[in-house]
């Protein structure tokens, strides 16, 4: 067992990865872009600034309380 945890910790980051990017398609597969703005509202990721902006939307992180513009 000590082998696998090993693995794990020494492996953790690029774990972290992987999941993040299966979230990322699984969570935002069919998805509004009401719901990608606000994701990229509280967490500013880049991937769905990208996402948004492939949908013809595009933000700005400048704005009325910094909250974020919508062109």
């Amino acid at each position: 067992m000590a082998e696998v945890y090993a693995e794990l910790s020494g492996k953790f980051p690029r774990f972290v990865e992987v999941l993040t990017e299966v979230r990322r398609h699984v969570a935002f597969a069919g998805q509004d872009v009401m719901h990608l703005y606000e994701e990229w509202l509280r967490t500013r990721s880049a991937w769905v600034e990208k996402r948004l902006r492939a949908l013809g939307v595009l933000v700005s992180g400048k704005g009325p309380g910094d909250g974020g513009l919508v062109h």
